[in-house]
């Protein structure tokens, strides 16, 4: 292996078959999946492969009141909507998540308060306290990548202020907190199924509740005529099955199969991920500047991602874009600095009120408060992919070899 950093014409660390990882790896082929879709597995009744996959997911997070939807955004905004938050609501939202845990707040008129974060990123308890007023109506947290949020001290906040709590579990699929999945503790979850989610149907999102009224409100806002006419049992809300409110958020049956498919070994694919993830925090103990989360023993993350704190000092100024980009050169293609997994503070749509106009302390403003904590956080942040499958301990290798050259060379990044 070339000592000369592969940025500056060196050979790379890690070999080509290891430079991207496939996701999902499902046992059986696309088509064979869509093959054996038919006519009576593709059902407005909810009777289908969308109501085989909801029954399955329960199943296996121990949740009640599934519903699929066709995105993360759309099952957190059937969620909100199902709820009955209102216009001039205030809804406690993590400043640092992704942006679609607020947004569809917007479409209700809600007021998103954004709430500063712990050391590892995810809502501090005690600024959910201090952002509490007499309007407030629900508090929403992210268990950002895959570690849980401390889930006993926000439960016990939510009914001490009769608050409704609400969980984006987009990042957490399978994460669980003193034994128990995170998506069940609260009123209600959501979780995306899109894009490179531990759990991906290209697209997709379900959510869960407790509650039937929320469960037939969220019917309503996505998936009228013969489910909701099925389903519906509210007597105040029957009249509107079979129209519903306006929108089809439906799942497409194919994206149902897919998840299936992954489920029948997704118990393999967390452990699997848990393991790289340990091997990560071994192998990185040594290496100078980097910096893993602590986990709590309480705790066992599902790893969406591997955050890394990065010591800007330790690397003598190195910016750490610039040594993302050195790991990227030596072939760790999906190293990574998040871009819209931010403080939301960051965002026009969090500094202008309903109409558009920057309005300084506003009642209607979303926010114009700082989030120092998001922002430190945000500051020496990058990530880490992990692995599953039989080759899972070669890429999880690779990469800690690839760290290892850029941290005992990178005084040759000072003058980039």
């Amino acid at each position: 292996m070339s000592k000369k950093l592969a940025l500056f014409g060196g050979e790379p660390v890690i070999p080509i078959r290891y430079r991207t990882f496939q996701h999902p790896r499902i046992d059986v082929s696309q088509t064979s999946i869509m093959s054996e879709l038919s006519d009576t597995m593709i059902s407005y009744e909810g009777n289908g492969i969308t109501k085989q996959f909801e029954s399955v997911f329960a199943d296996f997070f121990s949740l009640e009141n599934t519903l699929s939807f066709n995105s993360g955004t759309n099952a957190l905004f059937a969620l909100y909507y199902g709820a009955g938050l209102k216009e001039g609501d205030e809804v406690l939202v993590p400043g640092f998540t992704f942006f679609a845990t607020a947004t569809p707040l917007f479409l209700l008129k809600c007021r998103p308060v954004l709430v500063d974060c712990t050391p590892n990123g995810n809502m501090d308890p005690e600024d959910i306290v201090r952002k509490i007023t007499p309007r407030t109506r629900a508090i929403v947290v992210t268990h950002v990548w895959g570690f849980p949020c401390e889930m006993d001290k926000i439960q016990k906040i939510s009914k001490e202020h009769n608050l409704l709590l609400f969980e984006d579990a987009s990042h957490a699929h399978g994460a669980t907190m003193d034994g128990r999945h995170v998506g069940s503790f609260g009123d209600g979850a959501a979780w995306s199924l899109g894009a490179k989610k531990l759990l991906t149907g290209g697209q997709g999102g379900i959510l869960a509740t407790p509650h039937r009224g929320i469960f037939e409100r969220a019917l309503l806002v996505g998936h009228y005529n013969r489910r909701a006419l099925s389903q519906v049992e509210d007597i105040g809300l029957f009249p509107f099955a079979e129209t519903g409110t306006g929108l089809n958020l439906r799942m497409h049956p194919y994206a149902a199969a897919t998840l299936l498919e992954q489920m029948k070994s997704y118990g393999d694919q967390l452990a699997e991920r848990r393991e790289t993830a340990e091997m990560l925090i071994e192998g990185i103990k040594s290496i100078p500047g980097l910096e893993t989360l602590p986990v709590d023993p309480r705790m066992d993350p599902s790893w969406y991602a591997f955050p890394l704190q990065y010591n800007k000092k330790e690397f003598k100024g190195v910016s750490k874009e610039t040594f993302v980009k050195a790991l990227q050169a030596e072939g760790a293609l999906e190293a990574d600095i998040p871009g819209t997994t931010c403080p939301l503070n960051r965002f026009f749509a969090f500094q202008v009120n309903f109409t558009g106009q920057k309005v300084p302390n506003s009642d209607l403003q979303p926010t114009n408060q700082s989030l120092p904590a998001c922002d430190k956080y945000s500051e020496v942040f990058l990530k880490l992919p992990t692995w599953y499958g039989p080759d899972r301990l070669q890429y999880t290798e690779y990469y800690i070899k690839s760290l290892e050259k850029v941290v005992k060379n990178c005084d040759e990044l000072k003058n980039i």
